[in-house]
């Protein structure tokens, strides 16, 4: 189960299960290393290691905690495939 609280994480957590059979969970762990968790990572919302593929809570986390425990309390009026 997703939780906030859940410190370290791999990043293929974060990769939605249903991406598995037609290389979208390849695209997907892609952009999370390319885009996403480097910009997490200057922002200081996390703190992200690429070399072993972890990510903690940054400094300014608790600033995106809210958005994070309503998306997880909401899960399911999200559109179906959403991340």
């Amino acid at each position: 189960m997703l939780t906030r609280d859940a410190n370290p994480r791999g990043e293929a957590e974060f990769v939605p299960g249903d991406f598995t059979s037609d290389g979208r969970r390849e695209d997907v762990l892609m952009r999370l290393h390319h885009t996403h968790l480097p910009k997490l990572d200057e922002a200081g919302f996390i703190e992200w290691n690429p070399n072993s593929k972890t990510i903690t809570r940054g400094l300014r986390f608790d600033e995106i905690a809210p958005l994070i425990e309503l998306i997880i309390a909401n899960r399911d009026e999200l559109p179906a495939g959403w991340p």
